[in-house]
């Protein structure tokens, strides 16, 4: 385990608000159906993305919590890289990916 940190539950409301914002590239789905978001502190929000990710997240939704651990050993140096599919495995293209080919 990398780092466990608080993070700010928002409503459907707040959520849809937050998406008309530079914000909304840093929000993670939340919720048991997904149905709200959240805004992790700490350094979660900012990990960049990678299909072969060395870290993956836990969701804690009683505690209002996440955390990330690595998924493999990570040589010194080694960017720290989550896939933001939430599946460390997954090769399902994510959304700036699938903007990227509408432009």
């Amino acid at each position: 385990m990398i780092e466990v940190l608080p993070v700010l539950v928002l409503n459907i409301a707040e959520r849809k608000a937050v998406e008309k914002t530079m914000l909304s590239d840093y929000v993670f789905n939340w919720g048991e159906k997904w149905d709200t978001a959240c805004l992790a502190l700490g350094f979660l929000s900012l990990y960049n993305h990678d299909y072969s990710a060395n870290c993956s997240y836990e969701m804690d939704f009683e505690n209002k919590l996440m955390g990330i651990k690595t998924v493999r050993r990570i040589k010194k140096g080694e960017e720290l890289c989550i896939n933001y599919n939430g599946d460390p495995e997954s090769k399902t293209k994510v959304w700036f990916h699938e903007q990227i080919k509408e432009v």
